[in-house]
């Protein structure tokens, strides 16, 4: 069980099914959104320039296997952009939560 602000609990399955609705379809095509970036809190995952990138702190780091690479640019504030992170996700950022990220991407450092 997982308690809420309302000090009520909500069982984890029913939190996991919640997420899965969120994450993947039938198929297992990945669910998105779209949002204006400047809406979107750190720790927040977006596909820009084809590539799924990390909001964190004003910085872009886009993602791959091998680690993390500071990105170029960013999007400009009112830009609609594809959110990859589940929707429950990011209110969860939207209301305080701070994830644990990679050194690499909190430091803005490129990969070796």
């Amino acid at each position: 069980m997982a308690s809420n602000t309302l000090g009520s609990s909500v069982p984890v399955a029913n939190i996991d099914k919640q997420l899965h609705a969120e994450r993947a379809v039938r198929g297992g095509a990945k669910v998105t959104y779209t949002e204006e970036f400047g809406k979107l809190p750190s720790g927040t995952f977006i596909e820009h320039n084809e590539e799924a990138c990390l909001l964190w702190k004003g910085q872009l780091n886009s993602w791959s296997p091998d680690g993390y690479q500071q990105s170029a640019s960013l999007p400009a504030s009112g830009e609609i952009v594809t959110v990859l992170t589940p929707l429950s996700i990011v209110k969860i950022f939207m209301n305080g939560f701070m994830p644990q990220v990679h050194l690499k991407a909190k430091l803005g450092n490129h990969t070796s």
